[in-house]
């Protein structure tokens, strides 16, 4: 009984030992979580974690990649490195393609304290 009461005033007094459930804080976490969960096809995931003109994509793709038919192959990052300016990231890196690594660079801005990927060349 005493261990149960110990645990039990650990768990009140000390809240921020729990884990959060987006351990992802940087830009190139957020990054590399967000390609994880599109591969994934899940969807509803990456919403938290993009921008609004970013979810209009997620939206319009959503439709056509049903997500039992998920991808199995996961994407590959190489050299990722961030240019932070105010509360926009440009994230660059060489990101596998067919076999070959290809240069890519993606946007995230900073919105109440998370990054949120934000794709610019939606049409």
């Amino acid at each position: 009984m005493r261990n149960f009461v110990l645990a039990f005033l650990l768990l009140l007094f000390f809240p921020s030992c729990r884990q959060d459930p987006d351990p992802a804080t940087t830009a190139a976490e957020t990054l590399v979580r967000w390609q994880y969960l599109l591969d994934k096809s899940l969807f509803d995931s990456l919403i938290p974690i993009s921008t609004p003109k970013t979810i209009k994509w997620i939206n319009s793709i959503r439709e056509y990649t049903p997500e039992e038919e998920a991808d199995t192959s996961l994407t590959v990052f190489k050299n990722i490195q961030c240019d932070i300016h105010s509360d926009t990231a440009r994230c660059h890196y060489l990101v596998k393609i067919d076999g070959e690594f290809i240069r890519d660079t993606t946007r995230l801005v900073l919105l109440h304290g998370r990054w949120l990927v934000d794709i610019e060349d939606i049409e």
